[in-house]
């Protein structure tokens, strides 16, 4: 098969204008293979191929498992599936949301940096949280090359910025830049070096398989520490993942970085607190009702229930101070 460059590109809010835009310089006869991930709706039908083809001079399709990797085609993550690769295929999977995202552009992202080295361009765009900066990373490890959008120019540019704070980009570029660089990087001749040492590294540290790309079955053997944290996706224990990567795999193996991790655990807490409200809330109602209900002769019942609706009112009070306080240290 002739070599030729992998185009990996993540984004998430605003990456569509971005995207357009970067194609839309590019020239008919494109010499790479584009491989986009956005972060999109699990239940609704993808029209990015259809939007991003409005612009494109060449090729933009919805990629299928076990589709052979070409030149001169833009490959799109259809919603809800893993997009990764191998030697010379894309596979799709269902395998577990990384960061709560499926397709994760860190997953597109690490199968490109263990396969194809120092032949892969990785590029994130604007977006929110950190997904894609540990797949920029593991590219750089790779002697692949890394490209950021500036952060002026992103219209959300908290993901790139998280990208650039992984790793040193090699590029932090405005859209038209980043389109400019790529004509010249494609147009270079392919010297791939791929450190097999490197590469088999990444596949214990992220858990996916070279042959396959999907993740690997065996689970750790590590033993669950007391009081380890739970996943707020599927709520089995959580154990430090990487030293290098800044976050977490749970017993399911979704990864999680610690800043969205705390985000989610965050959202969870609140959740439980006006759960619990609501509770206190209808046991105070039923107490005042009981008690309202209660005639002289069942005194003592009445007297119990309103007991009962007071100590009812007071943890509501304490319930409803957690909750105005609760932004100010979650």
């Amino acid at each position: 098969m002739k070599e030729f460059r992998i185009i990996v590109i993540g984004c998430s809010s605003g990456g569509l204008n971005a995207l357009k835009k970067i194609l839309s310089l590019l020239p008919i006869d494109f010499p790479a293979a584009i491989l986009i991930v956005q972060h999109l709706s699990p239940t609704e039908k993808s029209f990015l191929p259809k939007l991003l083809q409005q612009t494109c001079k060449f090729p933009v399709i919805l990629a299928a498992d076990e589709q052979l990797l070409a030149s001169n085609t833009v490959f799109v993550a259809p919603p809800d599936f893993h997009m990764v690769v191998s030697k010379n295929k894309i596979h799709l999977d269902k395998g577990v949301k990384v960061n709560f995202s499926r397709p994760a552009i860190d997953r597109l992202f690490n199968s490109a940096a263990m396969n194809h080295g120092s032949n892969v361009i990785g590029i994130v765009l604007s977006g929110q949280l950190d997904d894609g900066s540990a797949g920029l990373r593991a590219i750089k490890r790779c002697n692949g090359i890394s490209i950021v959008q500036s952060l002026t120019e992103a219209q959300y540019p908290e993901m790139p910025k998280n990208a650039a704070h992984a790793v040193l980009p090699d590029y932090c570029l405005t859209m038209e830049q980043i389109s400019s660089i790529l004509i010249v990087l494609a147009a270079q001749k392919i010297e791939i070096m791929n450190d097999t040492r490197l590469s088999t590294r990444l596949q214990i540290e992220t858990g996916i398989n070279d042959s396959s790309n999907h993740i690997a079955a065996e689970k750790s053997n590590h033993l669950v520490p007391l009081f380890a944290p739970i996943c707020p996706d599927c709520n089995s224990f959580l154990n430090n993942h990487d030293q290098e990567f800044e976050g977490c795999r749970c017993l399911q193996e979704s990864m999680l970085n610690f800043t969205l991790l705390g985000a989610e655990l965050a959202i969870k807490t609140e959740e439980a607190f006006w759960a619990a409200l609501r509770a206190l809330e209808e046991k105070e109602r039923f107490a005042k009702n009981t008690a309202s209900k209660a005639n002289d002769a069942n005194s003592v019942n009445k007297e119990y229930f309103l007991e009962k609706a007071n100590t009812l009112g007071e943890q509501i009070k304490t319930i409803r101070k957690i909750l105005d306080e609760i932004p100010n240290y979650l």
